[in-house]
């Protein structure tokens, strides 16, 4: 039987309508094509694996059947067609097939969440959508650029990380970037986690069924995707830019296998991504395309450039400091720092770092323990002189005759006093003695400033600055000891 041409354009829609409902990532395909015509898009394996999850999520939703995790982690470099995938081009997908779903979509800022709220309205708009819409229509007394809903219950609010979302519900949480790559500071970071704790983590319709992901490139040890990791039930995809054990799920390996250890070469290859190394620098390169803020090898200071040394008898007769960065105590998220040292051989010699989270009477108690078990009369025990700082060094001059000061590290920001003092470990002058607490110490400083706590990473700076530094004069504030 012959078709007519109405007919045959009818059954070709419908034909090609029933493929994208068995593969958003065919549909995913062609979409991008079709919206943007003139840009050479690379589409590759990880893209219908990440068009695959998030269609077995909407399928389960529709079932109705309870979620397996709290949330999805997905963590892949920059210009992967990421926020297509997930923030633009999905909403068109779904409301094909599921229209009654509603997504909360969010970013770093109102802009982004708007702009990419905006591109799913430029595919409603697309004749080829047009042709394969038969399951909703816009509702016009609810279209804005935050907002919008269809005939089917469906509905999207699109918002910035730090924007009201009250009186909104999803059936999807998706947070595409939830910070800017430059954003790595405590405060800011701690205001996104915040945010999404408080505020986003509980928008569910219903919690039994919701799927959340959060999505982007690692900023930090604790951003977002970190502390969801640390805090929550996750699955995490990990998808760097090369073959590395940090891949996840690792059965995802072999596909890098396939393509000669690179995630899509055609997008990333050897010579743009040395490039990109070039340009951002170890710590920059090693989160957005490694997927890993800790750069292999360590971060300023190499694992490498620290020597380890056993005991030995003539080290008693060293002059050992201390060192101390202090904290506020248990109330405050970050710790004390005790760093046990001595100049020897023209060299910073480490017998051993405490780590404490002590409230004030407990780490005046520790400092004591620590100066009669390592030093001496002639010790020098040198306190940073900030958060508890100043009350430490006045509570010990009164209770004891150790030979305390005050330190004034200048306006610097951490960074770069880490960097002044980097010749001297580089040049392997830094030797630590062995002990179970190397690899805390070492962990920290080596991974600064993308590890957690940065507290012996101080010390460390202090002691350099002012045993090797300054000829083992220390740069404190000169006060006498009235107990002396």
């Amino acid at each position: 039987m012959q078709l007519s041409k109405v007919e045959r354009q009818s059954l070709l829609i419908d034909i090609e309508r029933t493929l994208y409902k068995k593969s958003y990532g065919e549909f995913f395909n062609r979409c991008v094509r079709e919206l943007e015509s003139g840009t050479d898009w690379h589409i590759g394996w990880y893209h219908y694996y990440l068009c695959d999850v998030m269609q077995r999520e909407a399928e389960r939703i529709d079932r109705g059947e309870e979620k397996t995790c709290d949330t999805y982690c997905i963590s892949i470099p920059p210009r992967s067609s990421k926020s297509l995938l997930f923030s633009s081009v999905f909403n068109a997908w779904l409301w094909l097939y599921y229209p009654n779903q509603k997504l909360l979509t969010l970013s770093y800022g109102d802009e982004l969440a708007n702009q990419l709220s905006y591109q799913t309205k430029l595919i409603f708009e697309l004749p080829w959508y047009q042709n394969l819409n038969n399951s909703f229509k816009l509702d016009p007394s609810n279209n804005s650029k935050s907002k919008f809903y269809n005939d089917k219950q469906g509905g999207r609010f699109a918002a910035g990380m730090q924007s009201s979302v009250t009186g909104f519900g999803g059936d999807w949480i998706l947070v595409d970037d939830a910070a800017k790559v430059t954003e790595i500071g405590e405060l800011k970071r701690n205001n996104v986690i915040n945010q999404f704790r408080h505020t986003i983590f509980n928008r569910a319709n219903n919690a039994r069924t919701v799927c959340r992901m959060v999505i982007g490139q690692r900023i930090h040890t604790q951003d977002l995707i970190g502390w969801c990791l640390d805090n929550l039930n996750c699955k995490h995809i990990n998808l760097p830019a090369t073959i590395s054990d940090k891949i996840r799920p690792i059965e995802l390996i072999p596909e890098y296998e396939k393509r000669l250890g690179f995630l899509l070469p055609e997008l990333f290859d050897a010579k743009v991504l040395a490039e990109y190394r070039k340009v951002l620098g170890s710590y920059g390169y090693s989160a957005q395309y490694e997927m890993s803020p800790i750069p292999v090898g360590g971060g300023l200071l190499k694992y490498d450039y620290f020597q380890t040394i056993a005991w030995q008898d003539d080290f008693q007769k060293l002059t050992w400091h201390m060192v101390i960065d202090s904290a506020f105590g248990k109330a405050k998220s970050d710790n004390s720092a005790i760093l046990v040292c001595a100049k020897w051989n023209n060299s910073l010699l480490i017998k051993k770092s405490y780590q404490l989270n002590e409230e004030f009477p407990d780490l005046i108690a520790s400092i004591k323990r620590i100066h009669t078990e390592h030093c001496n009369t002639q010790s020098k025990v040198m306190v940073e002189g900030k958060g508890s700082g100043p009350s430490i060094v006045q509570t010990i001059k009164r209770e004891t005759r150790f030979n305390i000061h005050e330190i004034q590290n200048g306006s610097d920001d951490k960074v770069t006093r880490c960097h002044a003092i980097s010749p001297v470990v580089e040049s392997k002058r830094v030797y630590i003695i062995d002990g179970s607490w190397n690899s805390c110490f070492l962990d920290e400083v080596c991974n600064f400033p993308l590890a957690q706590y940065d507290d012996q990473t101080d010390t460390l700076i202090m002691a350099i600055d002012n045993i090797l530094n300054k000829n083992n004069s220390v740069s404190y504030i000169a006060q006498k000891n009235p107990n002396r």
